[in-house]
């Protein structure tokens, strides 16, 4: 979620009785986001509810409450350790809608590796993610946003601060985008004239999105290929971008990326040879799924 304004400050202490707000977590275009304590089970969760509507800032063409209703069902298909739980749900007082989800700590962006990160280390990392994408597609969804902001490293949960495993956990996170699959929905916020506006990211569209074609899980690989790239080779896909976003760009900056990953790949085709299938122009040409891109991955992951 991208940074806003606070909400108000008559922004309610307490959520259907039972959540208590602690703190502000996040604030983005279609919610805002609370860490919160549970009175019934003292357990600190996040708390996530939609913008009031015509608030200044929220993203055009999105209902803040439809996104919370499609990341409720789509959360309450999905069962997996890299992917964000879903706890509950309900409406508060007001009538407006909540998710309760666990409370993710220690974050930074899956694009930030430590300089001193082993390749491993990094394989790792997307694997994970992987992982979890092939979850999401295995229950016949699409995330839809898959952006490094949406792709978190995080603490992993239960384990004391001394006691944590040395490598992060990946969680994904952010279903307000997700889609059925064979429901043929496209992309919001797309301009028939211009570039995309930036829901997530414009970098991690497929191309096939920015010419106004439905979501998929092809689309999904795409983007996951784009974050792959980028951690696997330190190649920032944003810093081969001018100041302005052109479709054109868009359309060129796959071929650039695997320029630059076939010079820092030279001694491992098979992992060049993965990310030349996930940016693939042709989503039919792209991976098949997840897992198959997953098993592709394992011997970098088995690395130090």
């Amino acid at each position: 979620m991208c940074s806003l304004a606070l909400p108000p400050a008559s922004s309610p202490r307490s959520i259907a009785g039972r959540y208590d707000i602690l703190a502000h977590i996040d604030t983005g275009g279609m919610g805002i986001v609370h860490r919160a304590r549970d009175r019934q089970t003292d357990r600190i969760f996040a708390v996530k509810q939609p913008w009031s509507r015509g608030l200044a800032g929220t993203t055009p063409g999105l209902d803040a409450r439809a996104s919370l209703a499609r990341e409720r069902a789509a959360l309450s298909r999905l069962d997996h350790p890299h992917v964000v739980h879903l706890a509950d749900s309900g409406t508060d007082e007001a009538g407006e809608p909540f998710l309760v989800l666990e409370l993710l700590e220690d974050t930074r962006m899956i694009v930030d590796q430590p300089a001193a990160a082993t390749r491993g280390q990094r394989g790792r990392a997307v694997l994970q993610m992987l992982h979890a994408l092939a979850h999401v597609h295995d229950a016949r969804l699409i995330h839809g946003d898959v952006t490094p902001s949406n792709v978190l490293l995080c603490a992993h949960p239960g384990w004391p601060r001394a006691a944590r495993p040395p490598e992060p956990r990946v969680c994904l996170i952010d279903f307000g985008l997700a889609a059925a699959v064979g429901d043929h929905a496209t992309l919001p916020g797309l301009e028939a004239n211009g570039p995309p506006s930036l829901v997530g990211s414009a970098l991690y569209l497929a191309p096939e999105l920015i010419e106004g074609a439905p979501m998929s899980t092809a689309s999904d690989l795409y983007a996951a290929g784009m974050i792959a790239a980028e951690v696997l080779t330190g190649t920032n896909p944003r810093r081969r971008m001018g100041p302005r976003t052109t479709l054109a760009a868009l359309r060129d900056l796959p071929g650039t990326l695997l320029d630059d990953a076939a010079v820092a790949l030279d001694r491992e085709p098979r992992v060049l040879s993965l990310l030349q299938r996930l940016l693939a122009v042709d989503p039919v040409r792209r991976c098949s799924c997840a897992a198959e891109a997953a098993c592709d991955l394992e011997p970098i992951a088995r690395g130090p």
